[in-house]
């Protein structure tokens, strides 16, 4: 998978981390408020994951990472110009791999329950981020498990409350539908239960990256 970034020296961050507002402890209130005044625009849309592939398309603050199978597409970013500024910084292509088994489709269980956690506000993400539950069962107990249970059975009503808790810093690969919004394109979904700088180089950790710089010369 591909990444474009119109400067090098940029991190490889999802928009709801970046600069120094803290966008994350209001992840929740910023989905329903774009959603409340802009619902037609999501009414198609049947699941959380294609809500916030669209919300990431129309430029709105998410965990998703835009990443695409074309490395051309990532190319074209690359190259992005800045007429405000006098000296063009170089871009870079990022080349991502990873194993296999964090690679899931729009339709996925865990795709969901990743998904799903923007619902939750930021103390409930705490208590699932922190708690020492030792199994399936004492994680599934936890109120704000029971909670985001809600959020997946809304979509996926056959659902089992057998969520597995993950650490913090898991993420995944995930493939939303081909629309004309998303052609060519997959989100590369930077999740876990809780997200922050400080797990960040534990999440790059996890795949193998690749930097090559292009000079706008």
């Amino acid at each position: 998978m591909f990444r474009g970034q119109a400067d090098a020296t940029w991190d490889v961050l999802p928009s709801i981390m970046r600069g120094n507002k803290n966008f994350l402890d209001f992840e929740k209130d910023i989905i329903r408020e774009i959603i409340s005044r802009y619902p037609y625009d999501f009414d198609q849309d049947q699941t959380t994951f294609d809500r916030l592939s669209r919300m990431q398309h129309y430029g709105i603050a998410t965990r998703l990472l835009d990443i695409t199978t074309n490395p051309l597409a990532a190319l074209f970013f690359s190259l992005e110009q800045f007429p405000d500024q006098f000296l063009e910084p170089d871009g870079c292509v990022l080349y991502f791999d990873g194993p296999l088994d964090r690679r899931k489709f729009f339709d996925s269980d865990t795709v969901s329950c990743i998904a799903n956690l923007c619902s939750l506000n930021s103390d409930e993400k705490a208590i699932l981020a922190t708690t020492t539950a030792r199994n399936i069962a004492e994680f599934n107990a936890l109120k704000p498990a029971r909670r985001l249970l809600q959020f997946i059975k809304a979509e996926k009503p056959y659902f089992e409350p057998e969520i597995r808790a993950r650490r913090p810093s898991y993420s995944i690969r995930s493939y939303p539908k081909t629309t004309e919004r998303s052609n060519n394109r997959a989100a590369w979904c930077f999740y876990g239960i809780r997200i922050g700088q400080r797990l960040w180089p534990e999440i790059l950790s996890q795949y193998s990256i690749q930097k090559d710089l292009c000079c706008k010369c």
